[in-house]
């Protein structure tokens, strides 16, 4: 394990923060074209550490501008759920994964730190209602230990905590850019691995979620013929 951030005093493995930084803009990528997954803990990653890839599973609540409201929404999972969701705030938006998101981003920074990996509860290092004062507490230890090796991500992740509403919490492509920042020699790791900028991937196929013209109109016509069929059955 290397020191990659420059700061003697962060000496977290090196695959983390490559996989960390393809995290982050993977979503933000998502939310860019108006998708979100709206319920993003780690129980829904699939991480490929030797690829640096990022896979999302349980897709079933996934947020799409096209898509009808659901109806039953999802309320996302403790630890991962802003205050604002709490207090009554739809997760049915494109920007629904910018906490959760941020969240993910500080756990994964911390989870080699000495003082923090008894301090992860099963899945996440919040735990219970997100206004608890535990929780408060916690979070002032998290920022305290993440500002000294990345002073501009702690500063964006303070920003998610605080933020009254989903997109108030700062775009997830500004929390990358943090990363990358603090961390001087990112690119250089990521070139060294062989790594190329991430796309989004669902299930191991790169953006499916993306039709494009040809594959949308394929599917209407699989539709149509599915349609003609289940007429002529009725009929008989």
């Amino acid at each position: 394990d290397r020191d990659v951030t420059g700061v003697q005093t962060c000496a977290l493995p090196i695959y983390l923060i490559p996989t960390c930084y393809h995290l982050t803009r993977v979503l933000a990528q998502m939310e860019a074209v108006g998708i979100a997954h709206t319920d993003l803990s780690p129980g829904n990653l699939i991480l490929d550490l030797s690829k640096r890839e990022v896979q999302l599973i349980d897709l079933e609540d996934m947020y799409f501008a096209t898509k009808p409201n659901p109806r039953f929404e999802n309320l996302g999972v403790p630890g991962y759920r802003p205050l604002s969701v709490e207090h009554g705030e739809s997760l049915w938006t494109r920007s629904a994964d910018r906490y959760a998101g941020t969240i993910l981003a500080a756990e994964m920074l911390l989870f080699s730190h000495p003082g923090f990996v008894s301090k992860f509860t099963q899945e996440s290092l919040f735990t219970g209602p997100r206004g608890a004062a535990e929780n408060d507490k916690k979070f002032a230890e998290v920022a305290a230990a993440l500002s000294g090796p990345f002073p501009r991500f702690a500063a964006v992740l303070s920003r998610a905590w605080t933020a009254d509403t989903l997109d108030a919490c700062p775009h997830l492509r500004a929390v990358s850019e943090a990363i990358a920042a603090d961390c001087p020699a990112l690119q250089g790791v990521l070139a060294r691995s062989g790594v190329k900028p991430s796309r989004p991937v669902i299930n191991g196929s790169r953006s499916p979620f993306l039709p494009n013209a040809r594959k949308l109109s394929l599917l209407v016509a699989l539709v149509i013929v599915l349609v003609a069929f289940y007429l002529i059955f009725l009929d008989h």
